[in-house]
């Protein structure tokens, strides 16, 4: 008798990947990885040869332990002393961003996306005039929750 077998992909990893997927629209990004992919990929021989910067730690549908994103810039040959300086302002936005300090953070991701040309700074930006004039919560933590997938 023929027995007809299916094969398909399941579990935790792939559904992150499949949420992460989603998740590249709201940061108007083009890949984008977890913060467990991205240490796999940087290890052993292949150890700082991928450029990334952190985006936020999110948690998405269906998955209650928050994920640390990260945007792949590219390879590290590919980054001249230029991009790493923006790089590096982009996570100086972020810290500030982190640290509560919304119009300064504002500010500094204005200025990114100047120099950048990039819309995720952007992104961030609108978000830290949002909480300039609103607030958040005295347990805020920076994680941000998706609603879809």
């Amino acid at each position: 008798s023929f027995s007809k077998l299916n094969y398909t992909m399941i579990g935790d990893t792939v559904n992150l990947a499949s949420r992460l997927e989603g998740v590249n629209k709201v940061y108007n990004s083009w890949i984008m990885c977890s913060e467990d992919t991205w240490k796999l990929a940087n290890t052993g021989a292949n150890e700082g040869k991928i450029i990334v910067r952190p985006f936020d730690r999110v948690r998405v549908v269906g998955r209650a332990t928050p994920v640390q994103l990260y945007n792949v810039l590219g390879f590290a040959y590919e980054v001249d002393s230029q991009k790493k300086e923006e790089l590096d302002m982009f996570n100086n936005a972020l810290s500030l961003y982190l640290d509560r300090q919304f119009a300064k953070a504002e500010q500094a991701f204005i200025e990114c996306s100047k120099i950048l040309q990039d819309k995720t700074a952007l992104i961030f930006a609108d978000r830290c005039k949002l909480y300039k004039t609103k607030g958040v919560p005295e347990n805020w933590d920076g994680v941000m929750n998706m609603t879809s997938k």
